[in-house]
């Protein structure tokens, strides 16, 4: 699919920085008090503020970093058994600030619970259940959350997944913040070649990744296909390296959305106007032609025109896998606070409901 101009991600100021814990849970339990929930999401957010607070207070705290730092540290030794080393280190030095905290009563391990929901929140790709990293408890805790009336903020917040997409298939982010171009070559002339991107999260969740062309020269526009006739492949065009990455990242996703069976992309090609059915009916009504599946004009005048448009490129735009793919380059630069401030559906350039939702499977 083409890939017009990237979206460039805003920068918000963060106006929870520099407020101390316990401010930080002032806030939560007041803004929770004014949330409309079921009682049952209600008891369930209550009882997790109260165990926050808990965090902050000597003795209570001290017992809760224990046992953080027990599971931080059991945690640790399943990733390095299975070959996860970052993983692995990151989880050891959780159960390290989690155990200063055991020691001190000070609020670390509430600080080192963050600082672990904010490493996997660095994250682009869309991905979903069929992804071998997906987490399916989380996921199941979404739905729970969901049935209990939680908002799609918070289950998105809580769980990192979004259950509420319009094609009806799950999503959550892949962490790609390794993600690189592979296999560049200058060729002179001010062109550069690159053969793939080394893509660590997308490769342990699907697998071998599409075959890359990329092409970088400056004053290149930016343009990237996806094709999966056969083998897929992604060709990317670009003046610099960033829109490279970029624009590869939005035909990665095109290649996740077959996978999982997303809601696709589009090419204008893929959309008639009112005016061109109309034109291509009438030369074969003038030619003694019937609709080679119904046999019958009017049925075949009304299906067509049915799914027709105004303008091919609106409709292209529109599309929610284009949505989706470019959705996923407003992104990429975007910290981890920013990402827990806005959720996907709150940075794409196309509300839902103007979406057009094709059909993935």
């Amino acid at each position: 699919m083409l890939s017009d101009a990237l979206t460039a991600s805003s920068q918000p100021d963060d106006p929870t920085a520099g407020m101390s814990a316990v401010d930080l849970l002032k806030l939560r339990w007041q803004l929770a008090g004014t949330q409309q929930v079921s009682p049952e999401q209600r008891a369930a957010n209550l009882k997790q503020t109260g165990w926050e607070a808990l965090s902050v207070i000597p003795g209570p705290a001290n017992m809760i970093a224990a046992k953080d730092a027990w599971d931080s540290g059991k945690e640790a030794v399943r990733e390095f058994g299975q070959g996860n080393l970052g993983r692995g280190a990151l989880a050891t030095a959780l159960a390290g600030l989690s155990g200063f905290g055991a020691v001190t009563g000070l609020p670390t391990s509430k600080m080192a619970g963050q600082v672990a929901k904010d490493a996997g929140l660095t994250t682009r790709i869309f991905a979903g259940p069929m992804a071998k990293t997906a987490d399916h408890a989380a996921l199941a805790r979404a739905q729970d959350m969901k049935d209990a009336g939680a908002s799609r903020d918070d289950i998105w917040r809580d769980t990192g997944w979004d259950i509420n997409n319009r094609d009806g298939v799950p999503r959550f982010e892949i962490d790609d913040s390794g993600a690189k171009l592979a296999g560049q070559d200058y060729i002179g002339g001010g062109i550069t070649t690159f053969n793939g991107l080394e893509h660590p999260g997308l490769s342990a969740a699907y697998g071998e990744p599409p075959s890359v062309y990329g092409h970088i020269e400056p004053g290149k526009r930016v343009q990237g296909y996806y094709r999966h006739d056969g083998s897929p492949q992604v060709e990317a065009y670009s003046p610099d390296v960033e829109n490279a990455k970029s624009v590869t990242l939005h035909e990665f996703q095109h290649d996740a959305q077959a996978k999982e069976g997303f809601s696709p992309g589009s090419t204008t090609a893929q959309f008639e106007t009112r005016d061109e059915v109309i034109a291509a009916l009438e030369r074969a009504k003038a030619n003694g032609g019937l609709d080679p599946v119904t046999g019958d004009f009017d049925i075949a005048i009304e299906s067509r025109l049915r799914n027709a448009v105004d303008d091919p490129y609106d409709a292209y735009r529109r599309t929610s896998g284009e949505v989706e793919a470019r959705n996923v380059q407003a992104r990429m630069n975007m910290s981890p606070a920013e990402r827990r401030a806005k959720a996907p559906w709150l940075t794409q350039d196309v509300p839902d409901e103007q979406q057009i939702v094709r059909s993935g499977r």
